[in-house]
């Protein structure tokens, strides 16, 4: 297990569920997940699972914390649980924001941080060889075929590319 710590949006929680890898979390020693983040997964039914692993932890915002996150939203047009996701990342100082979503992706880059998505966790996954490499191919194949993300063919091959050329 790593050290580092990140702040997660709903995107890969939902998409490695839909493919039976949540166990590719276990890379970080700590994800945090904003309380608006907990109610998008509670919504969709798998916010329990999640809350039993050790390395996620809820972060819950005081009400200074809630207008500071409003405004971000205005201020992008992005989704509360997005702009909590942003303000998790600095009030925790985690650098690394797990997200799909590509608005979000390119805020956080702004702002310094590194956006990593549920593909980039497949890979990482496999370099931590928590992941074989056959694993993470059939993974990106599940991926794209039984799960809700949006992505081209083109970059799960540029992907697969990368993990053939991993030397384990």
């Amino acid at each position: 297990m790593q050290s580092e710590t990140a702040c997660c949006d709903t995107g890969p929680i939902f998409h490695l569920h839909e493919i039976g890898r949540t166990g590719c979390f276990s890379i970080f020693s700590k994800i945090y997940v904003p309380d608006p983040v907990l109610g998008e997964i509670s919504d969709k039914g798998i916010a329990g699972g999640l809350q039993r692993k050790k390395i996620f932890e809820v972060v819950r915002f005081r009400e200074a914390d809630k207008v500071s996150v409003e405004y971000t939203a205005l201020k992008f047009a992005i989704s509360v649980a997005d702009a909590a996701v942003l303000h998790c990342a600095r009030t925790k100082a985690a650098r690394i924001v797990l997200t799909d979503d590509l608005e979000l992706r390119e805020i956080a880059r702004n702002r310094g941080l590194q956006p990593v998505g549920s593909i980039g966790l497949l890979l990482r996954s496999c370099r931590a060889k928590i992941l074989t490499k056959p694993e993470t191919l059939a993974s990106l194949d599940d991926l794209m075929a039984k799960s809700s993300l949006f992505m081209t063919l083109g970059l799960i091959n540029k992907a697969k590319d990368a993990v053939r050329e991993y030397t384990v």
